[in-house]
């Protein structure tokens, strides 16, 4: 018989043994189990996700039944060696074993989990994995697939709690921590799963059912994005990235152009205020190519576009795109997106230096989402028409109408909003001289953590330290800043480096060279928090 005592140094029966506890507190290794388990390690070579395979079956077998039943299994393989082939053919072979331990029905769940990218939550399995959806029943979904096919084998809802518990507990899938409980399958064990659902020609159906499931979610958080729960919504959004990135993907490689065209359009909000423009260009000047219906999805599409093509500083791409999409919104008499067309073409003037032809196009928006009765969109384009006419010095105006916005979104809960009004009201103080007043504002604006001001900000504040006689400070700031904006492929507006270039010339002289240089560089290792404190 193997020595427990030696058997136990070895590092995959010590795993082997952590994980059966996992399963069974009270399990012993001893001289009837040390064998078996030493047998069960080394037919699965010590490969820790075989191991941790093997050992989750202690909660219905012996060691002795997994060693033979793992004997059985891996007749057919060559005996593990440590060459990569042979150890990638042992994982295979145990990933096999345990999926044919498994019922049926948690063997269908199991192969239709393999469509999720990264992470996934219950909500999602049971959307997408679940019962067929008819072609009729998806009209409620806004998703335009002409023929959706329903899934054989159906699984009810109500079980696919249990049946995701069990592949938990079987180590199939794995547990994420975090206050929302998600899942994941580890790439082996995911590709075996993507093999399983080829062969059972589910692909198709799984897909098209994950993509307009994620267009769904994507029209839930643009809804709750202008809510109280947008926080929420953002930190979703980014554990979802993945699995939007693969639903657009499958949209373009299956043909549903149109509706991976809505999603795309439904993200834009998302990509805009989280610093993702380039991500969110690189996916709309994919989808673009394509040929559309004139209609809203376009029009809102092209309008998204642009936005990001401003936000990455390219002007001319950023009004081509607003421009056509304000026609075809004309067109089609869509007027809110008339409104947002003439709200985003008029931030790209002011960007680019042309602030009194701003002002018209804010009007015209502001004056459109008066009629609609649209008090979201107006709060927001009083924003942007309060921040132009600070800076051409209309400072009563200016304040007036960040005043206005700051009292609507407070009362709302939108942080986005709120931190945009504190950080305009400071701007209004700071260009006034009066720093007293503007710091504690720019503190609450920075307390919001909205990622897309966040640079702004950081300018801004970096000025009144440096009239404060701190220009190392000043300089540690704007080093942060560069990096964030880099980091966030946010450029600083043409407009603005006008504004800037006088200020940061004088903090540069004030520092010397060298120390501003060191600084500078500094303030660029900085973290967020760092940076706010």
């Amino acid at each position: 018989p193997v020595d427990p005592a030696n058997s136990a140094k070895s590092e995959a029966v010590q795993l082997f043994v952590e994980r059966a506890r996992a399963f069974q507190p009270m399990f012993q290794i001893n001289d009837q189990t040390s064998s078996a388990i030493v047998q069960a390690c080394r037919l699965v070579d010590g490969i820790p996700l075989a191991v941790e395979l093997a050992a989750a079956r202690v909660r219905v077998l012996s060691p002795m039944q997994i060693a033979d039943l793992l004997q059985e299994s891996m007749h057919h393989f060559p005996t593990p060696t440590r060459t990569a082939v042979s150890r990638q053919q042992t994982l295979q072979a145990s990933i096999d074993w345990s999926y044919t331990l498994l019922s049926e029905t948690e063997q269908t769940l199991f192969r239709r989990l393999a469509v999720f990218a990264g992470g996934f939550i219950l909500e999602d399995v049971q959307s997408v994995c679940s019962m067929g959806i008819a072609p009729a029943e998806q009209r409620d979904l806004n998703c335009q697939v002409d023929s959706l096919p329903t899934l054989v084998d159906p699984i009810p809802e109500e079980n696919m709690l249990d049946l995701l518990a069990n592949l938990v507990d079987k180590s199939l899938v794995s547990a994420l921590p975090g206050e929302l409980a998600s899942y994941r399958l580890l790439f082996p064990i995911k590709l075996y799963a993507q093999a399983k659902l080829d062969a059972a020609g589910e692909d198709e159906a799984i897909r098209n059912r994950h993509l307009c499931h994620y267009l769904e979610l994507a029209q839930q958080a643009n809804l709750l994005l202008r809510s109280p729960e947008q926080a929420i919504w953002w930190v979703r959004a980014e554990q979802e990235l993945d699995n939007f990135h693969r639903a657009l993907d499958w949209s373009l490689h299956s043909g549903a152009l149109e509706i991976g065209l809505q999603l795309a359009g439904e993200l834009g909000e998302f990509w805009y205020r989280q610093g993702h423009s380039a991500e969110g260009l690189e996916w709309f000047n994919r989808l673009l190519a394509e040929e559309y219906p004139e209609d809203t999805i376009q029009a809102r599409a092209l309008l998204h576009a642009g936005r990001l093509f401003r936000e990455t500083g390219d002007y001319q791409q950023a009004e081509a795109y607003c421009q056509k999409s304000l026609e075809l919104c004309q067109e089609l008499d869509y007027q809110e997106g008339v409104a947002e067309a003439l709200s985003i073409m008029g931030v790209v003037t002011h960007y680019g230096g042309n602030r009194e032809r701003s002002l018209t196009l804010l009007e015209n928006s502001l004056s459109l989402y008066e009629m609609l009765g649209d008090d979201w969109n107006l709060a927001a384009t009083r924003l942007h028409y309060a921040d132009v006419n600070n800076r051409l010095g209309n400072y009563a105006i200016a304040e007036r109408d960040f005043s206005k916005s700051l009292q609507y979104f407070l009362e709302i809960g939108d942080k986005w909003g709120t931190g945009y009004a504190y950080g305009g009201l400071a701007d209004v103080a700071r260009f006034q001289g009066d720093y007293e007043k503007a710091l504690p504002l720019f503190q609450e604006a920075l307390k919001m953590g909205d990622m897309l001001d966040t640079p702004f900000l950081m300018e801004a504040v970096s000025f009144i330290y440096a009239e404060y006689g701190e220009p190392q400070v000043a300089a540690q700031l704007w080093g942060f800043a560069e990096a964030f904006r880099e980091n966030t492929h946010s450029i600083i507006p043409p407009a603005y480096i006008k504004d800037y270039a006088e200020p940061l010339q004088d903090i540069r002289a004030a520092c010397g060279q060298a120390d501003f240089k060191a600084a500078w560089e500094a303030g660029r290792t900085l973290t967020w928090e760092q940076a706010v404190t």
